[in-house]
């Protein structure tokens, strides 16, 4: 078993920009995935952008319907069980 050690201040230092880079550079590659309208826990995206689109949306062209659904406990009903 791998012992778990805590890295130094000099260790930090040094992995930080590494972990940065690589984190940069996941997000780039995944961004690409997401769809334009996807805000949800991306980066530069929030919710004041995800309202700022809404509205644009609405007041560029007709809207019949606007839905609006909570998933917050949505997971905890469904199986895990494989």
């Amino acid at each position: 078993m791998r012992k778990l050690t805590i890295c130094s201040a000099r260790c930090v230092a040094l992995h930080r920009p590494r972990s940065k880079r690589s984190l940069r550079y996941i997000i780039d590659i995944l961004s690409a995935l997401f769809l334009g309208f996807s805000y949800g826990f991306r980066p530069g995206r929030g919710t004041h952008d995800a309202l700022d689109a809404l509205w644009v949306g609405i007041n560029s062209r007709k809207v019949n319907f606007i839905l609006d659904a909570d998933i917050q406990s949505f997971f905890d009903t469904v199986s895990h069980v494989g």
